[in-house]
């Protein structure tokens, strides 16, 4: 397949990644600055409540496929790159030993700060290699908006393996980019580019059918896969296209987060079941994966 764009290549397990990649210096200093200048911004950072009430139906639907799946009500939870502590909060409340890892305690700080106490601040790959050292394994590992950041996916899946207890789950979420959709918006010239490539931010770019080989290469068997609200519709319409005028996308987002939360509402078992459909026909903003480990042969 071709790209306009110079910047992206397809690697031999099918997900784009940037031709020219950053070092490991580069990158960390990029994240460093980025995290100064959201330390140090002069407001704090809030959320409407719609919002809240979406950060939380989205992780309340994955507690659910998970539940389904193992049969598990609670648990030890890892949280690689935990953000703003939204995730360890909620497993935090239905019962769960919960652990976060992340490169600041800016976000947590500020939008759950009872989370800190179980938060592991500094560089990740240090602390998952700190924990793997004193022989940690959890129940659940959470990588959420993680794996396109980080310069080697692969390695990072293969890491997470020695963390994970016998009959435990790994969850990935990753934004769906150079989905089928996708495409067709640029063969039909609906946008003018690949949008979504983010230098340097975004390194790696996957579809359910890329992620899904990326984790069977590190030793991942895929158990399920959901799908999310495909925001991307909005281009289809040139009075709601957020590429042609950016300041559409609020308005799209919005609606997005309303329609979300009148799905969960009304029954979070076939909002699954929805985008598990969704998740099929490679259809979605997010997915997001549930893999075990793949047995030996």
């Amino acid at each position: 397949m071709k790209i306009n764009s110079k910047e992206v290549i397809q690697n031999r397990l099918g997900y784009f990644e940037l031709a020219q990649k950053p070092s490991e210096g580069e990158l960390q200093q990029y994240y460093a600055e980025k995290y100064y200048q959201y330390e140090h911004s002069n407001y704090a950072k809030t959320y409407p409540e719609d919002e809240l009430k979406y950060f939380r139906a989205k992780i309340a639907q994955k507690y659910l496929a998970l539940k389904s799946l193992s049969g598990s009500e609670s648990g030890s939870l890892l949280d690689v790159g935990c953000g703003e502590g939204f995730t360890l909060a909620f497993f935090k409340e239905m019962g769960w030993q919960v652990t976060g890892v992340d490169y600041s305690r800016f976000g947590c700080q500020q939008m759950n700060p009872h989370c800190l106490d179980d938060l592991l601040a500094g560089d990740i790959y240090l602390i998952l290699h700190q924990l793997i050292e004193q022989h940690k394994t959890y129940d659940l590992l959470w990588i959420s908006n993680v794996l396109e950041h980080v310069l080697d996916p692969l390695a990072l899946l293969r890491t997470l393996q020695k963390l994970v207890s016998p009959a435990g789950y790994l969850i990935v979420q990753v934004p769906n980019d150079f989905s089928f959709f996708q495409n067709y918006l640029l063969q039909a010239k609906i946008i003018s580019e690949p949008f979504w490539v983010a230098v340097p931010d975004h390194i790696s770019y996957f579809t359910r059918t890329s992620l899904k080989r990326l984790c069977l290469e590190a030793g991942w068997s895929e158990q399920l896969v959901l799908a999310d609200f495909p925001i991307d519709l909005f281009l289809l319409n040139e009075h709601s296209n957020y590429h042609h005028a950016p300041e559409k996308g609020k308005a799209a987002h919005l609606a997005r987060v309303k329609l979300e939360n009148l799905f969960h509402a009304h029954s979070p078992e076939r909002t699954n079941r929805f985008y598990q459909a969704m998740a099929e026909l490679d259809f979605g903003r997010q997915i997001t994966g549930f893999y075990t480990l793949k047995p030996l042969n």
